[in-house]
């Protein structure tokens, strides 16, 4: 076996590139990144790659990898004798977008019948399609993902696996790597990866019980250098409790508070997670629909055991062995448990020129008493949505629709007077909204 990589359609290996350094890190939910790393390139010497530019790592002929260059690399330095160049994965362009959904707009905000018209806004109500249905946090997550690609982010969806109904949330100016990470918030034992082999990278959300099992036999001895590895009950949840508060109407049309209570394992024991639930839909908005078995679905994902270490791989080439989207099973420790322990694989990272291959395995960092404390605290400051009917029949709305659009970004035109002394000064000013 043999690594190549490809830019502007030429492919060589490493080495032929000045390359004399190089790892590869995956990782669930965040930024793959390739390092390469090259001598200083005299005139008319090793090739500096441009930022943005893609660049594709393969192995033999499967795909390893596909990036951007997101380093602006030396020219130069009298006190570096290499340059180091990053390329990220697609999940870049998650982190360098900001979430926009559609709402309806009167075209004249002082004429309650003129028409509605769909116009763009970085106000989102997730979890609620364009026509103010319940979405269920895996289709939150495709539309966010849709928007990406919609604008030119280079990556496909595969499979997404959070059949959750969760409550409506109000965002403003979200990136969509942040919408992403709050759909997943009530499933804390999914794993996001990119799958390479494609000639357009693809995109998996799977929950632990759905990944692909890893099994290493520890004894190995030309495979496995070390390893590690802990049984987290301290991360095991007793049990969950919502209290959800929510707007029933009675039969002569009048409006009435209402709270629910929704249970799974043994919320009244200590190390049990109990939040309150404000939904959205107070005054004059359509009360917003309560997420059924939002309880359950969450204990499910936050009371099987967990085990976490680090396991190290040496190679004479990485094959890729261990990669995101496995549940790693250890064989051959001494401890039964650990050779089904189905331990999702959250962080790889391999070196191209030793061979090693360092895996770590695990909760995600969702999980731990700091992480739950926060989810409570989360739900304490959710924005519960004020815009739940109007987003989708202009009810409410006094806002003009914008007059021009600039390269695909929402603009007005205002007046603004300008004052000193002396005299006054109105111009006018075209503002990106």
């Amino acid at each position: 076996m043999a690594i190549f990589l490809e830019y502007d359609g030429l492919k060589k290996p490493l080495r032929d590139w000045g390359v004399i350094g190089a790892t590869l890190r995956r990782v669930a939910f965040g930024r793959d990144e390739l390092t390469l790393v090259n001598r200083m390139p005299q005139s008319g010497g090793d090739v500096i790659w441009p930022y943005r530019e893609k660049l594709v790592l393969w192995r033999d002929n499967t795909r390893l990898f596909t990036g951007l260059v997101t380093t602006v690399p030396f020219l130069g330095s009298a006190r570096r004798s290499t340059i180091q160049t990053t390329v990220s994965g697609p999940w870049w362009y998650l982190e360098n977008l900001i979430y926009q959904e559609t709402r309806k707009l009167r075209e004249d905000p002082e004429d309650a019948e003129s028409a509605l018209v769909d116009v763009f806004s970085s106000r989102a109500v997730l979890f609620q399609d364009a026509a103010g249905a319940a979405l269920k946090a895996e289709d939150q997550a495709a539309e966010a993902l849709n928007f990406v690609i919609g604008r030119g982010g280079e990556f496909a969806l595969g499979t997404i696996d959070l059949d959750i109904t969760v409550p409506f949330e109000e965002g403003n100016d979200l990136t969509v790597s942040e919408v992403i990470k709050r759909c997943v918030r009530w499933a804390p034992d999914a794993v996001a990866w990119f799958d390479y082999a494609p000639a357009v990278p693809v995109l998996h959300i799977r929950r632990r019980a759905d990944l692909t099992p890893l099994n290493i036999d520890l004894a190995d001895a030309d495979l496995v250098v070390e390893w590690s590895a802990r049984k987290r009950d301290d991360l095991l949840v007793s049990g969950v409790r919502f209290f959800i508060e929510d707007i029933v109407t009675l039969a002569d049309g009048s409006t009435r508070g209402r709270l629910t209570t929704q249970s799974a394992g043994n919320p009244d024991a200590f190390g049990a997670i109990v939040a309150v639930i404000e939904l959205g839909g107070q005054g004059s908005e359509t009360p917003e629909p309560a997420p059924a078995g939002l309880a359950a679905a969450f204990y499910a994902s936050v009371s099987q055991p967990i085990y976490e270490g680090t396991l190290r791989l040496k190679e004479r080439t990485v094959s890729g062995i261990a990669g995101l989207g496995r549940a790693l099973n250890l064989a051959n420790s001494g401890q039964t448990a650990l050779a089904s322990m189905a331990a999702p694989v959250q962080d790889v990272l391999e070196d191209l020129f030793t061979g090693e291959t360092t895996v770590n395995f695990g909760a995600s960092n969702r999980l731990g008493a700091a992480e739950f404390v926060d989810f409570i605290r989360y739900q304490n400051q959710r924005k519960k949505s004020s815009y739940i009917t109007s987003r989708h029949t202009g009810d409410g709305t006094t806002s003009a629709v914008p007059p021009a659009f600039i390269g695909g970004w929402l603009t007005e035109t205002v007046e603004i007077e300008l004052c000193n002394p002396e005299r006054t000064i109105r111009v006018q000013a075209t503002t990106v909204v």
